[in-house]
């Protein structure tokens, strides 16, 4: 990237479950078993852990609303 970084990034976590259930039809990475989700989601943790002042951790298992609200509020602060 050129050395070209975002300031804050908004990770939206979510678990593997109920990230697959909101998809409405499923593509190349929706279908891949539950395992690789897992994966992903783990290495997101990882770097979001590492890097505390650039990430903005949001619970996405919350409904819309709440998520949002909680985006907004992160994202204000900075």
């Amino acid at each position: 990237l050129d050395g070209i970084w975002p300031g804050v990034v908004v990770l939206l976590r979510v678990s593997a479950d109920r990230g697959l259930g909101r998809q409405a039809e499923g593509d190349r990475i929706g279908n891949e078993v539950k395992e690789f989700h897992d994966r992903v989601i783990e290495t997101f943790d990882e770097l979001a852990d590492r890097e505390p002042n650039r990430f903005v951790v949001v619970d996405a298992d919350q409904s819309l609303d709440q998520v949002v609200s909680e985006v907004i509020e992160a994202l204000e602060v900075r």
